[in-house]
């Protein structure tokens, strides 16, 4: 079961989660140049910021987590179907 449903599941995942990282990464830039812009403007505070560039780095970083975390409970070792941190293209 884990190789042949839960690993495209999990390539699934990882790349939903990669995609929505550099979606969030985006919007924490355009929210620093929209407040390098107007200071005063009192939209776009430096929590949101700081928030959204969090969660970008947390999620680019959830294919590589998947990784370390197979490689802990099933050892290296493993046959690793599908798991393995890496982006592939799904056929």
């Amino acid at each position: 079961m884990r190789s042949s449903q839960l690993g495209p599941a999990a390539d699934i995942l990882g790349t939903i989660s990669f995609v929505l990282g550099v979606v969030f990464a985006i919007m924490a830039v355009m929210a620093m140049i929209k407040r390098s812009r107007s200071t005063n403007d009192s939209s776009v505070e430096t929590g949101r910021i700081l928030m959204l560039s969090v969660a970008a780095a947390c999620m680019v970083a959830i294919p590589t987590f998947l990784n370390v975390g197979v490689a802990s409970i099933f050892g290296t070792g493993a046959n690793q179907s599908s798991v393995d941190g890496q982006l592939r293209s799904l056929n």
